[in-house]
């Protein structure tokens, strides 16, 4: 087994969308127990084993409201993978897709891995957003489109599919070198940390 290496993976959208809980049920397994409002970026680690490789997978859940772009714009730069997130329910957050496609385009790298996630689909839930309209517009785009609910403990390997989906490509699909992965240290730089809550 060769030495783990890391990539950053940002996740974007508009508020609410459900992007910490997101994040929170891939690396905790559990269900975030409250709402919580991300000021800045929130920062979590998950290791995982693909193909005998241990990747790490740094994950910054990013605020999704405009007074924080100024942060966010400098993930961007140095991310390599973008999760594009909207909720089912929220029509005005699937349309605002196109503006969070702009920014990473602005931003990142031009061969960032990009994949869309399509949140709250739990049972009973009134869809703005259908399937099909979404996966146009996924294809059109050039992404894989998933559709979950992290809520639902019945999500958990989907969830994990979309991270795993995404290390896939950047071990294999993306040509990056070694020293352009994510530094991985017993404790992250204090300068890098700033502004996140771990």
């Amino acid at each position: 087994m060769t030495d783990r290496i890391g990539y950053k993976v940002i996740v974007v959208g508009d508020p609410n969308v459900g992007k910490t809980s997101l994040t929170y049920r891939f690396c905790e397994g559990l269900p975030l127990g409250h709402s919580i409002i991300t000021v800045g970026v929130d920062l979590r680690l998950k290791m995982i084993l693909l193909d005998d490789q241990l990747v790490t997978l740094q994950i910054w859940d990013t605020a999704g409201m405009e007074r924080h772009d100024s942060m966010v714009q400098s993930y961007y730069r140095k991310a390599h993978a973008v999760v594009i997130m909207y909720d089912v329910t929220n029509r005005q957050s699937f349309d605002n897709l196109q503006y969070w496609l702009t920014e990473c385009g602005r931003f990142a790298s031009s061969d960032i891995v990009k994949v869309m996630v399509g949140n709250k689909c739990e049972e009973g839930a009134v869809r703005a957003v259908s399937k099909s309209e979404a996966q146009r517009f996924a294809d059109d785009n050039e992404m894989p489109l998933f559709e979950t609910s992290a809520k639902l403990e019945s999500e958990v390997e989907n969830i994990e599919t979309i991270f795993r989906t995404i290390a896939h490509k950047l071990l294999h699909e993306r040509n990056i070198r070694i020293s352009d992965c994510v530094i991985l240290q017993e404790r992250p730089m204090e300068d890098e940390l700033a502004n996140c809550v771990c």
